[in-house]
């Protein structure tokens, strides 16, 4: 790692380039390297660090990745370096992953027994009474049953992904029940769910989090048919992904070859009119379809990235968040302010409802009109002189030298922004390119009205993506360089907490 105008970092970034740049900084170039340097945190230091002491690889953190999303069936974010699931909770801000939903009908082709529920165009969903706690069909209004549609015409304008279950056409629907259960009954069925368990087992204050949230006597469950036949019988409920880590994937039932291009998950939100009576939920699907997300996760808290045995990412230990606020329906999945605001906001109330650290990577912005004189910055500056064990780092930009360069909100002062470099190890692996020396990567942002990048981290890497990028992908950028930084200061925010600092 290497560092600009060190007189400007903030307290933490001081920190970790006195700690990490000791722990291995003085090797980065060193030559005759043994391994091929496709995931670069060694250069970071980071990788000495946890060799001297293998607890102190971020284990107790949660890195929050605001980006396009962070897929959970990804290899290298399956699990932590302890063995614990490694996505924890995720949320879409960017409404991308928001679906309506309408009371659901009844066909006349069902029976009281076996009900058959339909939308207003007419496509049924079978099968609901086989579920492990089914949806009550009488038309209660206690426990109204709800139906939306996944359609993949919705994805038209991705150019990543559109045919979400890998058939060769773009037209297929995938229905979904929404419905209110009584909870004793799904913890019956299904456990208290293995995330409530993980997270009441850390502390006091995880633990009186979890029990409260367990006290309302009705939970939201979801079923998906998610391979578009109609038929309920073979699902799984799925509850707020937080609870049991439920993920899905969209398939073809007459496609043996399809694969599964993305993971899913499901939260639901309650709506109420003015009046306080219920409306119908809104469903927050939440995936990956932009890649980019997946990418940072892997370079900031990946373990054994794209399941090969020693590829780290800068804190394996480390848990992952992911906040969504890239809408990929726009072009380059493009963000808002409000987006940046709910995430970061969720961030906060993550860390103060369960007592765990949390480092933010934000490898987004928007562009500056002024350096230093945006709105974003300065919430952003108060929101974290309000969290103490909240800490965010954040992409420079990729608009090279200049005049406004620095894209908000990294010209924060309270933040730490990183621009990217190549090292002669990374440029001869990656782009088999003959470095004399270290040298910035030209689209890095720096200069102008202030004084940012704080560091720059190595801008290049394979790292993990969803199914439909094949393998891995080498990415580069800021966007890639932030998160290096951010997995380093996960592994010495997770080994002062261990030593009680």
């Amino acid at each position: 790692m290497l560092v600009q105008k060190p007189a400007r970092l903030p307290a933490l970034g001081a920190l970790l380039l006195t700690l990490l740049l000791s722990w291995g900084g003085a090797a980065v170039f060193a030559a005759g390297a043994k391994t091929w340097n496709y995931m670069p945190s060694s250069e970071t230091g980071t990788q000495a660090f946890r060799a001297a002491h293998p607890g102190w690889d971020g284990r107790g953190v949660a890195v929050a990745i605001l980006d396009t999303g962070v897929d959970a069936f990804a290899p290298g974010l399956l699990e932590t370096s302890t063995g614990q699931v490694k996505l924890i909770d995720v949320r879409d801000f960017s409404t991308e992953g928001d679906w309506d939903t309408a009371e659901a009908e009844l066909d006349e082709s069902g029976t009281e027994a076996a009900p058959v529920f339909k939308t207003e165009e007419g496509l049924l969903l079978r099968g609901a009474a086989g579920l492990a706690v089914p949806p009550v069909a009488d038309g209660d209004a206690k426990y109204p049953v709800y139906i939306g549609v996944i359609a993949e015409k919705q994805f038209v304008n991705n150019s990543d992904v559109n045919d979400l279950n890998d058939d060769g056409d773009t037209s297929d629907k995938f229905g979904f029940l929404v419905y209110a259960a009584d909870r004793a009954a799904v913890e019956d069925a299904l456990g208290v769910g293995r995330g409530y368990e993980m997270l009441r087992g850390l502390n006091d204050t995880a633990r009186k989090t979890v029990e409260k949230e367990r006290l309302s006597k009705k939970v939201w469950v979801v079923v998906v048919d998610t391979d578009g036949n109609g038929d309920l019988a073979d699902e799984k409920l799925l509850r707020d992904y937080r609870v049991d880590y439920d993920a899905f994937s969209l398939a073809s039932d007459n496609n043996p070859d399809s694969r599964s291009l993305m993971a899913w998950e499901v939260n639901v939100r309650a709506n109420e009119d003015h009046l306080g009576l219920q409306l119908a939920p809104t469903v927050e699907f939440h995936f990956d379809d932009g890649s980019h997300g997946s990418h940072c996760a892997g370079i900031a808290a990946g373990h054994g990235v794209s399941g090969q045995e020693g590829m780290e990412g800068g804190a394996p230990g480390a848990w992952l968040l992911s906040l969504k606020l890239g809408d990929n329906r726009l072009a380059g999945g493009a963000t808002r302010t409000g987006s940046m605001k709910k995430a970061y906001e969720y961030a906060a109330s993550f860390e103060e409802k369960y007592g765990i650290p949390v480092v933010v990577n934000m490898s987004f912005g928007i562009a500056s009109v002024e350096e230093g004189d945006d709105a974003m910055g300065g919430w952003l500056n108060e929101l974290l002189a309000e969290h103490p064990t909240l800490y965010v780092c954040t992409s420079a930009g990729n608009e090279g030298p200049g005049l406004s360069t620095i894209g908000l909100p990294a010209t924060a002062y309270s933040l730490i922004s990183s621009g990217a470099y190549l090292s002669p190890a990374t440029g001869k692996d990656l782009y088999n390119a003959g470095l004399a020396r270290a040298t910035l990567f030209n689209f890095s942002s720096r200069g102008g009205e202030t004084c940012k990048p704080d560091i720059v981290s190595p801008g290049s890497a394979l790292s993990t993506v969803p199914g439909y990028v094949d393998g891995m992908a080498r990415f580069h950028g800021t966007s890639m360089a932030s998160p290096q930084t951010a997995g380093a200061v996960a592994c010495l925010v997770g080994a002062a907490a261990q030593e009680g600092l």
